[in-house]
């Protein structure tokens, strides 16, 4: 009995240290043409299972799609030629969105909040589906709570 449990200690910290820390979002679809920028790297496609962390960028272009999604269920879809940063992933889901469109489904949570930044606004929700577009050449910014506050 020992030597077992002794055996599910080391798998269990094994596969504690074999997670990817910085991890935040999996792609379950992607649809078109999407890649992710991460930091000091050249950009590689967006394919499903992919993952996307902390101060990495995601890219669409022209009829591309992408659902992204969180360990905690928070949900994160990308149309078109869209730009969009992970800033944080604690206690505030921080993002950037440079262009495009987004929807953003949060996960409720006593102490977890949304975020979406543009060059102009910040929209903040918890709990919540909300709609974000931006385009930085015309100006043109939408910010919709779908469900919730």
């Amino acid at each position: 009995m020992q030597i077992f449990l002794g055996i599910l200690s080391l798998v269990a910290a094994l596969n504690s240290w074999a997670a990817d820390e910085s991890t935040v979002l999996v792609a379950k679809i992607v649809e078109g043409a999407l890649e992710v920028r991460k930091a000091g790297g050249p950009p590689v496609p967006l394919t499903k299972d992919a993952q996307v962390g902390k101060g990495q960028q995601v890219r669409g272009s022209k009829g591309s799609f992408a659902i992204l999604v969180a360990a905690d269920g928070s949900r994160v879809k990308l149309e078109g030629e869209t730009v969009l940063e992970v800033i944080d992933f604690g206690n505030v889901r921080s993002f950037k969105l440079d262009k495009g469109m987004g929807m953003f489904q949060a996960a409720p949570g006593p102490a977890r909040s949304f975020q979406v930044r543009t060059r102009s606004a910040v929209m903040g929700v918890r709990g919540t589906q909300f709609f974000v577009s931006y385009a930085p050449t015309g100006g043109d910014e939408w910010m919709c709570v779908k469900e919730g506050e």
